[in-house]
């Protein structure tokens, strides 16, 4: 790393390329939809972005990879190459990389890289023949448009067992770093409030002041002592709830920090299962604190995984049953007085009680008798007991309760 590097300088690196590598991937994902010039655009622009400050830093493999991508995405803005399904995922692989890289540069880890595996990559899904060329059609595509299973691209070992070995426990450690920060950015605008109310917040108390001596005194302004205390008291009690209430806005972010990742595991899980299916998502600008969005994470992945394994039909069955053989899931998030409700649907099959209740009878966990006499709302309920399940076999999505 070049010697004129600081710390800070360091921070903004990880800081401005973490939210480029999930910009990437995001937008990645709504290009396989559609092929919006935009959207594109924005692509190579983060993957120069990356590359250009990398230089700067002197992350060589890192210049390397990105700038091997960054020909590849030119090419797709002129027209010589076609956006398919294999070539999103060979971007996506890279895009991973790099987020890897990024992940080891924040831990201070410096591994030997081999890039060669994802040169191949790329260069498989420039060679492997393309669909059709590129059609260039206008979108207003956002992160809600819809997200549908592909078909994946050939993998390849990226490191050798030795080196996987050595590196395996500082990366268990280090792999959610980068996206938990402990820092955050906040908009001007909150900080600009929040410094005109430490300015009130200054004159009023000033103002107490002189009404303190003024009472030591035993003299008053041109209103009466104790009035002119009492509005200056009421002044100072609303300008410190306005402080508490900003200073909270502050920590505040974006529940798109967590939605952002959904697409791509919908995409991953879907194709795994052997599954279509789209993801709608909405409310993705809904602020919830920083802190809150570390815990709702795992629970949410979790809830889309049943979705996607119980809920979502396989597509013959949905097509015996009369409905379009791509399965839809719809993820929202809104504000409800001082709550934050989030909503998954699809439009499955449903939750299956008789079968809930035929199985909390096989655990044992009610007699034939009891079983019977639950509602459906008790039933819901003991999908919530830890290892409680009504899959036939244990898969590596789901299974295990």
């Amino acid at each position: 790393m070049a010697e004129f590097v600081t710390d800070d300088l360091l921070k903004d690196f990880i800081t401005e390329s973490d939210e480029l590598v999930q910009q990437v991937e995001q937008d990645l994902l709504t290009l396989e939809d559609c092929s919006d010039p935009e959207v594109l655009n924005r692509i190579f622009r983060g993957m120069h972005t990356i590359k250009g400050t990398s230089s700067f830093f002197g992350f060589e493999k890192l210049v390397e990879l990105t700038h091997h991508a960054e020909d590849i995405l030119n090419q797709l803005r002129k027209g010589e190459l076609a956006v398919t399904r294999r070539m999103i995922d060979g971007m996506l692989k890279v895009n991973d990389q790099v987020r890897l890289m990024m992940t080891d540069i924040k831990n201070g880890l410096s591994p030997e890289y081999d890039n060669a595996p994802f040169f191949e990559i790329l260069k498989e899904c420039v060679t492997a023949p393309a669909a059709a060329p590129l059609v260039v059609v206008p979108s207003a595509a956002t992160s809600s448009a819809p997200i549908v299973a592909g078909v994946a691209c050939p993998s390849t070992a990226s490191a050798t067992d030795a080196e996987a070995a050595a590196l395996k426990a500082a990366r268990a450690l280090a792999a959610a770093r980068l996206d938990d920060s402990d820092t955050i950015r906040v908009e001007i605008r909150k900080l600009d409030y929040l410094v005109n109310l430490v300015g009130e917040l200054v004159l009023e108390r000033n103002r107490l002041l002189r009404l303190s001596k003024d009472l030591a005194a035993s003299r008053g302004e041109d209103l009466p002592l104790t009035e002119a205390v009492a509005i200056s008291t009421a002044r100072l009690s609303f300008i410190t709830d306005e402080l508490q209430n900003a200073t909270l806005r502050t920590r505040m972010v974006p529940i798109d920090n967590v939605f952002r990742k959904l697409p791509r595991l919908v995409r991953e899980l879907s194709r795994q299962i052997g599954k279509q299916i789209e993801v709608f998502i909405t409310g993705q600008d809904t602020e919830i604190d920083k802190t809150m969005i570390e815990h709702i994470h795992d629970p949410l992945v979790h809830i889309l995984r049943n979705s996607l394994d119980h809920g979502i039909e396989d597509t013959d069955k949905r097509i015996a049953a009369g409905k379009n053989p791509i399965g839809n899931i719809a993820v929202d998030a809104r504000q409800q007085g001082d709550q934050i409700i989030v909503t998954i649907r699809d439009d499955g099959r449903g939750i299956d009680t008789e079968r809930i209740r035929q199985k909390v009878v096989e655990k044992g966990l009610h007699s034939v008798e009891h079983a019977a006499a639950l509602t459906r709302r008790e039933l819901l309920e003991t999908l919530f007991l830890p290892g409680f399940s009504t899959s036939e076999k244990v898969s590596s999505i789901s299974g295990r309760g």
